[in-house]
């Protein structure tokens, strides 16, 4: 028996209750709104029958109907911005409402996992279908399953929000040795919990746009009172326990002239989920879009709204990224998921998150005023995803935490601003490089921005693990120009230390990128040699900006540097100034494949995060 002292135990309930209309009762401007984004997606054309030989027509494709459609123009004729807004403004004209037709449904998510209630329903359109039985087989089952994908994930936001709705959330214990969430539960072991009574239970009022958020603190008292949690008060405290969350969307009051009747008993949907209650030293706080699935943010909105709506689910997957997290998690780290994304893709992130093999864990989507379809997908600005990377951070005060993103968003200037903040809470930063180099060169020229130096020297080579087994790092002979120097285990340990006072010029608006500035046809001529080296302060900030200040002399001269050095510097140059901004032991890596990341496996080293038990795994 183990015994640790009271304590009790936090848990967050948030989610959106909306009423959703069935997809076969769709309205004509849904319907219209949806040719509209198949034209936007560019999705190849179902194959139409050939005629009848006997002369007779198909009056779904009678020319006369055709004819009465206005389709939308063709991608290559009007500009992506053009037609961002024709599709966001017939979108915010489509009709939703019609009680007689629509069913309520509430999700939620926890701090350890996500789920939803119900599943998506694929609409059936008559002239899909009568089209597609005719067409090739192999055709036709590619195409309806684009087509399908589009109309599926569109139909969350249809959804009207059930407001003023009051949700009841309920706490059970899970038996002891019950399944972790990865796996399936029993009903039984469900039976059992509904059998001995909630260990909570709490109302929660939805907001205007249905949305509801709470944080509920089981007393100790509670805990060891309970028949079925008392080996979650006296048990192994390394081990998770498992808790299961109903939450119930009750009616709404009944009105009566004179006076309100309460709502009845029964509730109108409800939704279960299990969740773990979890105390991992080590957390990771990761974005989505770009980071663990492709979503091409920086490619415009043509890119994002194929790779969101349409294409199948496994072919944007990033490769090595769920097996980086797997890892991780088998050790004991704990994942939470940020996203600018509308709260509606929650049914596609959940079935990613199976595709892709990614962890579980808290998955903080964004509510926008009003029904938007491209809000969050097209930016994503920091102060949005700062604050709920804070509120995780705040929820946690004894983990330390990995921070993950990409370089297309903001990511990395906003993960420097948190780390410069705690210094004893971040431990690391890893930036996933989303640029696109066709020079042959994969790579930024110093992917940790050791010494803030840029020079005309070849990148670094990426330190790669030669198996996810092998946490053994081979020495190099001869270290590379700007290797960081050899760390201890000790050293890894983050440190209350004070930031570096570095005596940085302000940098210029335009350095951060080169494009457009006059530079010189001979980097060298400005560069530093290879190899070479700052001894100050002074010198690091002189050497940041003097491309810049080179290439201000020289106006008049053509710029030499491919797009693919463009980006490169461009890069360079924030990965430095960030750099400067965080604390000396915080560690920062631009990485292009997951197992470049080395020192997330030496930093669990040094604080002796091991592999878990087989329930953990």
């Amino acid at each position: 028996m183990f015994y640790i002292g009271s304590f009790d135990v936090d848990v967050y309930v948030s989610g959106y209750a909306t009423s959703r209309r069935p997809p076969e009762f769709s309205t004509r401007s849904q319907r219209a709104f949806i040719r509209l984004a198949k034209g936007f997606a560019a999705l190849p054309k179902i194959q139409v029958p050939p005629p009848n030989p006997n002369g007779s027509s198909d009056p779904l494709l009678d020319d006369n109907l055709l004819a009465s459609l206005k389709l939308p123009p063709r991608p290559w004729e009007i500009s992506d911005d053009y037609e961002v807004g024709v599709l966001e403004e017939r979108f915010q004209h489509v009709e939703v409402g019609n009680p007689d037709c629509t069913g309520d449904d509430v999700s939620f998510e926890s701090e350890t996992s996500v789920g939803s209630i119900g599943s998506s329903q694929l609409p059936s359109q008559r002239s899909i279908s009568s089209a597609l039985s005719n067409a090739p087989a192999s055709l036709s089952s590619d195409i309806h399953r684009l087509h399908a994908n589009l109309e599926s994930r569109l139909q969350p936001f249809w959804a009207s929000a059930l407001s003023s709705r009051t949700i009841r959330v309920h706490v059970f214990a899970c038996p002891a040795g019950t399944s972790h969430p990865n796996t399936t539960t029993s009903l039984e072991d469900e039976r059992k919990s509904f059998d001995y009574g909630p260990l909570l239970t709490k109302d929660i009022p939805t907001g205007s746009d249905g949305s509801f958020s709470a944080k509920f603190t089981i007393a100790w008292k509670d805990i060891c009172t309970h028949p079925l949690a008392l080996h979650i008060a006296f048990g192994d405290p390394t081990q998770e326990y498992d808790l299961l969350i109903v939450a119930e969307l009750l009616p709404p009051p009944v009105t009566l002239p004179g006076q309100v009747l309460p709502p009845p008993s029964q509730p109108s949907a409800q939704s279960t989920l299990h969740i773990s209650i979890t105390q991992s030293p080590v957390r990771v706080i990761s974005d989505i879009d770009d980071t663990v699935k492709v979503s091409s943010v920086s490619s415009g909105a043509r890119a994002v709204f194929h790779n969101v709506f349409v294409k199948d689910l496994q072919d944007i997957i990033i490769p090595g990224m769920g097996e980086w997290y797997d890892e991780m998690w088998k050790r004991g780290v704990r994942f939470h998921y940020v996203s600018n994304s509308p709260f509606e893709l929650l049914p596609v992130i959940t079935q990613f998150f199976q595709v892709s093999r990614l962890p579980p864990g808290s998955v903080k989507l964004k509510s926008y005023a009003g029904r938007s379809l491209f809000n969050g997908l097209l930016s994503a600005p920091a102060t949005r995803k700062r604050a709920n990377a804070v509120d995780t951070l705040d929820s946690f005060p004894n983990s330390k935490f990995i921070l993950i993103g990409d370089s297309g968003e903001q990511d990395l200037e906003l993960y420097a601003s948190i780390a410069q903040e705690r210094p004893n809470q971040i431990i690391a930063i890893f930036i996933r490089d989303v640029a696109t180099y066709t020079d042959g060169i994969s790579c930024i020229y110093n992917p940790t921005g050791a010494n803030n130096v840029l020079t005309d020297s070849p990148p670094l080579t990426p330190r790669f693990d030669a198996s996810p087994s092998n946490v053994s790092i081979p020495k190099a002979t001869t270290p590379p120009p700007h290797a960081l120097p050899k760390r201890t285990k000790s050293d890894l340990i983050p440190k209350a230390r004070p930031s570096r006072q570095l005596n940085m010029q302000p940098f210029p608006t335009d350095s951060m990128t080169l494009t457009g500035l006059p530079v010189s046809t001979d980097p060298g001529s400005y560069l530093p040699s290879p190899g070479s080296s700052v001894d100050s302060a002074s010198s690091i900030s002189s050497s940041i900006s003097l491309p810049i200040r080179a290439g201000r002399r020289l106006t008049g001269q053509a710029s030499m540097l491919s797009e693919s050095e463009k980006k490169r510097i461009d890069l360079q140059l924030r990965v430095n100034r960030a750099r400067a901004l965080i604390p000396r032991q915080v560690v920062l890596r631009i990485f292009k494949e997951p197992r470049e990341c080395v020192e997330a496996r030496e930093l669990l080293d040094a604080l002796h995060v091991g592999i878990m038990d087989a329930k953990k795994s």
